[in-house]
């Protein structure tokens, strides 16, 4: 999801220089892609109770004719061009790849930890997956679809044009580090549209203490027939105590995306805010046992820098190697080592170093060491992951027919 920097110890001098730097910085990328169409006053007058307005006409599934898909045109006008480009060049070419190299990593639940708003690259990977699972720390909730100063739509733009240059987001962006952090349910719409979905519901989902995901659809937002998102009701987490008392555990909480994909197919697309670390997920935990039924499918990830090889997200790698089917990931992902517990190991692309924060990790002399001893397939036709001198790596791990888990039902799997 996110790249990483390295520490430093700002002087005032550099902070000054530092905040110069970030202003022109930030002029640019404004200038790129587009000034909002409205003053301040006005974007949030006459955007008041939206989320997005209708942009791109889209062909509609059966049953809702003359939908369209949401994104944020009317604020940023140069997302347009940016997001085609993207599609052209990255999420095709993903598709028509995962159509010939992944026919035995599909399942009905693809799992996504360290995913961020990217929801695009899931669905290009994994766009038959009945449920796709997205996994990170930042918050999406409907209280998010709440109208929004003019500044926090140019920082979403700013975001999510970025994502559009580099194939991930980074953490400093969507913490609103240095300047408004953007919506992440803004992000996601944008990114499920980029991928060609057709949202028609947001459900507010949550981790219950039995460890079981439950689904608030008496407060699901619906798209009116414009595509339009309006405001929401409160947040399904601030719901009234019972008569035992508010639960003194934060559980997970988050949304489900009711989605439609080009041919009129219905998709879920979770989303749930999570600490993956080891004291996110505690063992035993009701977090790990919810996880553990979820991970059962496929798995993705890519641009997580370089977290799952980290001694405190053992559980994650622990939970994913012992329940999930297959893997897919970039140099970021699971260390070789752990990858020992797959049968069959593809490498797609070659090897030489990661990027140069992550260089003289041992963790990547021991990949390096381990894609020179396997066959060399292609490289993968497009840019995926964060910038470095081999390019694009991406490594597919499956399990033996039969070794797999048995994965759980579907939740809430009646709707419509």
């Amino acid at each position: 999801m996110v790249e990483t920097r390295s520490p430093r110890v700002d002087s005032p001098a550099s902070k000054e220089v530092g905040w110069v730097m970030g202003l022109v910085a930030a002029t640019a990328v404004v200038l790129a892609i587009g000034l909002p169409s409205m003053m301040p006053a006005q974007a949030s007058e006459a955007n008041a109770g939206l989320l997005h307005r209708v942009s791109l006409l889209a062909p509609g599934p059966q049953g809702l004719p003359g939908r369209t898909t949401i994104a944020p045109q009317a604020v940023c006008p140069g997302l347009k061009s940016a997001m085609g480009r993207y599609r052209e060049q990255v999420l095709i070419p993903i598709r028509q790849w995962a159509q010939r190299e992944l026919r035995e990593v599909t399942a009905e639940t693809v799992l996504y930890p360290f995913s961020g708003p990217d929801a695009a690259t899931l669905i290009a990977l994994f766009g038959e997956a009945r449920r796709m699972v997205l996994l990170s720390r930042q918050e999406a909730s409907l209280a998010q679809l709440q109208p929004v100063p003019a500044s926090t739509e140019i920082a979403e733009c700013a975001t999510q044009h970025f994502f559009y240059i580099t194939g991930f987001y980074r953490t400093h962006d969507l913490q609103g580090k240095h300047g408004p952090a953007p919506r992440l349910m803004s992000l996601l719409l944008m990114s499920i549209e980029a991928a060609g979905m057709l949202p028609a519901a947001i459900i507010p989902i949550r981790i219950d203490d039995e460890g079981q995901l439950q689904v608030a659809r008496d407060q699901q937002v619906l798209a009116d027939d414009d595509g339009i998102f309006r405001s929401a009701w409160p947040a399904f987490e601030a719901a009234p105590a019972t008569e035992a008392g508010p639960s003194r555990i934060s559980r997970p909480a988050g949304v489900r995306f009711e989605v439609f994909d080009e041919h009129g197919k219905r998709r879920i697309l979770d989303y749930l805010s999570l600490d993956l670390s080891n004291a996110g997920l505690r063992a035993p935990s009701v977090e790990i046992d919810w996880l553990s039924g979820v991970a059962t499918g496929a798995v993705l990830i890519k641009s997580a820098s370089h977290l799952p090889q980290a001694a405190h997200f053992s559980n994650l790698v622990r939970t994913i190697t012992t329940r999930s089917r297959g893997i897919v990931q970039d140099e970021t992902g699971l260390d070789v080592q752990a990858l020992a517990a797959f049968s069959s190991i593809a490498v797609h692309g070659r090897f030489s170093e990661p990027h140069e924060l992550w260089r003289g990790a041992e963790s990547m002399k021991r990949l390096r060491g381990f894609t020179d001893r396997q066959p060399r397939l292609g490289s993968p036709p497009f840019v995926l992951g964060y910038r470095k001198p081999s390019g694009t790596l991406m490594i597919v791990a499956t399990r033996a027919p039969g070794k797999s888990p048995a994965a759980q039902g579907l939740p809430d799997d009646s709707w419509p």
